[in-house]
């Protein structure tokens, strides 16, 4: 009977890659860590003691149950139960302890170690300190911009969750793309003309103080959302470069609406400035050539001019005024609306033989919580736009009622007879110095009904308008309704919120 050979024996150890091999270990930043099937650790490098605090003989033959927390212990029993039948464990993050007793976090990939016939004598361990990832990812996080940084081999390694309202993608989906990847991810959805010329830009940029605007086209918004990219280059760690985006839409469009109002503000008020200078430079040439009445007519003008520009200066103080304020800023008292209507309605200025206002109030209480001051001045704008509009025969009809579909609203609405309004006037119907006269023949400023949007605003409620082109207009205030009961009051007057209200004939 003939034996089989027998294996040729192991090869010695090559002395070379083995100090190779330890330099490599004992150079690296992580902790590089090896036990046996029992959890007792049997080797131990620098890294490993820069993480954790501990020398190697203070950790060698020691159990690795030393680094856990109290909470943490189980993890040990099934990694080493996953190593036993031969499974890795792959960047799995959790919590150690330092020698000091802190808490570290760690990403730590545990692989089977192998003896020369393929048994499964221990583990090999590398743990990477993740603690300062994590505080910048928890602060990235609470942050609106969003942040993408690049390793050393200029691929991202961290992406905050802000991107994905800013491009459309996820974080994961920027994760190991390439600098030129990144640059076309960003132009995708960008304008022409904020393109990105590829990544030596964002270098460029980096080593600047500048930013770069891009606008950015999403699907189903009206407008472009403009993002400003900055950059900064780091020679040092593991991070090359830091990218990150700021959404300035808001303060793009806030400077847009600003230098419009204030080129039509200029404008509105250029008008009656010029119509003034002319007629006063009309009464000092041809003053003598002018008889008495000419010169009463001139100066009428001038004074409904002067008078005009003094509305709207004042308009637009209140305008800014209300748009600076905030509900705490108002003096809110339980008001009943019957009431308020009522008192506008009394002292009402009309010219002689003008058709006046009529009131219909709904039975039943109709308190709201407001300001008594802006509620009366938002009243005054709607009744004094009716009566401009529909003229002083035509009726104008003012209605409180709760809302038909919403018991915690109530309507305050005033109805005109006047020429109404075409679809693309109502679209534009509250724009500031908007009006849908375009003759000129009917006195205004054209920012009351954007003074009334904001006092609504202000009040949590709303503006709606209906109008049709020949039949009139109907704008009402929709408020929220206050339905416990209200003391007495300036507001409450001659009302108990138990007490209907008074219906007009």
């Amino acid at each position: 009977m003939t034996l089989p050979p027998a294996p040729p024996p192991a090869p010695a150890p090559d002395a070379h890659w083995d100090a190779h091999f330890r330099a490599i270990v004992d150079s690296s930043d992580d902790a590089i860590i090896s036990k046996d099937l029992a959890g007792i650790i049997t080797s131990w490098n620098p890294g490993a003691t820069a993480i954790f605090g501990y020398q190697a003989q203070d950790m060698i033959g020691q159990p690795m149950l030393r680094l856990f927390p109290p909470d943490r212990v189980r993890e040990e029993t099934e990694i080493l139960r996953k190593i036993a039948a031969g499974e890795k464990v792959d960047h799995f993050e959790t919590v150690r302890r330092h020698r000091d007793g802190h808490l570290i976090n760690i990403s730590a990939t545990i692989s089977p170690i192998r003896d020369a016939q393929g048994r499964i004598i221990g583990a090999s361990k590398v743990a990477r300190d993740i603690s300062d990832r994590q505080r910048y990812e928890a602060i990235f996080a609470l942050s609106p911009d969003a942040f993408i940084t690049l390793d050393r081999q200029e691929r991202v390694s961290h992406a905050s969750p802000a991107i994905e309202g800013m491009t459309g993608l996820p974080a994961s989906a920027w994760l190991g793309l390439g600098l030129d990847a990144v640059v076309e991810r960003l132009n995708q959805g960008s304008d022409a003309a904020s393109q990105i010329e590829g990544s030596a830009t964002l270098w460029q940029l980096a080593r600047g103080e500048h930013s770069l605007p891009l606008q950015r086209r999403t699907l189903g918004q009206p407008e472009a959302r403009v993002l400003s990219l900055r950059a900064r280059s780091s020679d040092e760690g593991l991070v090359s470069l830091v990218l990150s985006l700021r959404d300035i839409s808001h303060e793009t469009r806030v400077e847009r609406l600003k230098s419009e109002f204030m080129a039509t503000a200029a404008h509105e008020l250029r008008t009656p400035m010029t119509s003034i200078r002319g007629f006063i430079e009309l009464l000092t040439l041809r003053d003598e050539a002018l008889s008495s009445a000419e010169r009463r007519h001139l100066l009428d003008i001038i004074l409904k001019q002067t008078l005009l520009i003094n509305d709207t200066i004042d308009d637009l103080l209140d305008l800014d005024k209300l748009e600076s304020r905030t509900t705490a800023d108002l003096h809110l008292q339980p008001l009943d609306l019957v009431t308020l209507v009522q008192r506008e309605l009394a002292g009402w200025s009309q010219s002689p033989g003008a058709c006046a206002p009529t009131l219909a109030a709904e039975h039943g209480p109709c308190w709201v919580q407001g300001d008594e001051t802006y509620l009366r001045r938002a009243l005054m704008n709607l009744l004094s736009n009716a009566r401009k509009y529909s003229g002083d025969a035509a009726p104008v009809a003012v209605r409180v009622a709760p809302h038909p579909n919403d018991p915690g609203l109530l309507l305050l609405s005033v109805r005109d007879q006047g020429r109404g309004m075409s679809p693309e006037q109502l679209a534009r119907y509250g724009e500031r110095f908007y009006r849908a006269d375009e003759s000129g023949s009917v006195p205004g400023t054209g920012l009351g009904v954007s003074i009334v949007k904001q006092i609504v605003a202000l009040h949590g409620g709303r503006l709606e308008v209906q109008s049709e082109l020949g039949r009139g207009t109907v704008v009402t205030l929709c408020l929220p309704r206050l339905r416990t009961a209200a003391p007495e009051g300036p507001g409450a007057a001659g009302r108990t919120p138990s007490e209907p209200g008074p219906t007009a004939p």
